[in-house]
């Protein structure tokens, strides 16, 4: 079986290649770059399945990578992997066309679970900031609870508002696009996160 081909983005090298050789058994590591100019040129070349972007690299910032990733290999997938748990940069990283976010604190099997989760056609968020990042994607409308935002954990509770359950600070939804008794949230994603 082919493996996914995977491109690093960070401009802290030490991470970048601890990245790599993490990887590197379970995935074809076709490159690593250390500013978001690079990122895009050798994507290009590459045309990797995955791309893990770090949000502050020099010559162009890791989120302004991912949208023109986006427009120029739409079918790329992208986690952005960052020290910032703000929720209005997660809400940027979505809208650019990302469809993971993760923190750089993160255990190795967590990325690696993001990994499967994204390659597999679902969207990541990292369940240490997944309650206050929801409910910003919420407010500027790249979630729509219409469209069916769902959370499952033991302290998930009605919330009248959306007609869904809501989430609250215990809960550990870890991967989006599974039906609901799988255990996990689904964030929609409407046309409007690819631009």
């Amino acid at each position: 079986m082919k493996k996914p081909r995977i491109l690093l983005a960070d401009d802290h090298v030490l991470v970048a290649e601890a990245l790599g050789g993490m990887l590197a058994g379970v995935y074809d590591i076709v490159g690593t770059v250390n500013d978001g100019r690079s990122l895009l040129d050798t994507a290009m070349t590459l045309k990797p399945d995955l791309v893990v972007v770090d949000i502050g690299m020099p010559q162009l910032n890791g989120l302004d990578a991912t949208r023109q990733l986006k427009r120029l290999l739409p079918n790329v997938k992208v986690i952005i992997l960052t020290m910032n748990e703000e929720s209005s940069l997660v809400v940027e990283a979505f809208q650019a066309g990302a469809t993971g976010y993760l923190l750089k604190h993160s255990a190795p099997k967590e990325l690696l679970q993001a990994i499967e989760e994204v390659l597999k056609g679902a969207s990541y968020l990292s369940p240490r900031i997944t309650s206050g990042a929801v409910a910003a994607m919420l407010r500027s409308g790249v979630a729509k609870p219409q469209t069916g935002l769902r959370t499952h954990s033991a302290s998930t509770r009605s919330n009248p508002t959306f007609g869904r359950r809501s989430i609250d600070e215990g809960d550990r939804g870890r991967s989006y696009n599974q039906p609901p008794n799988g255990g996990c949230s689904q964030v929609p994603r409407d046309g409007a996160a690819g631009d």
